[in-house]
């Protein structure tokens, strides 16, 4: 019992990830399923990125934010040798 257990368990992590393009004889538009099989994970990786990054953009700064954070005369100060330097 302890080894179908383990196997099952250690079977079913690796068809959650494995493999990464969709394997098999057909697949309906591009999708991941038909007759075949593709990890789900790989499959929904475009719907589970636009979920992270609809869910984290309110807490991300732009680059607005990071201009109002930085004093242009301590910047000036610390960039001006290597301008200097070029020009």
């Amino acid at each position: 019992a302890l080894f179908f257990t383990w196997f099952h368990i250690w079977l079913a992590i690796q068809m959650m990830f494995r493999p990464l393009k969709f394997f098999g004889v057909w697949q309906y538009r591009d999708t991941g399923m038909g007759i075949g099989w593709q990890g789900v994970v790989p499959r929904k990786s475009h719907k589970m990125a636009r979920t992270a990054y609809a869910c984290a953009r309110p807490y991300l700064l732009g680059p607005r934010d990071w201009l109002t954070r930085v004093d242009a005369n301590v910047l000036m100060t610390k960039i001006r040798p290597h301008i200097l330097g070029i020009v």
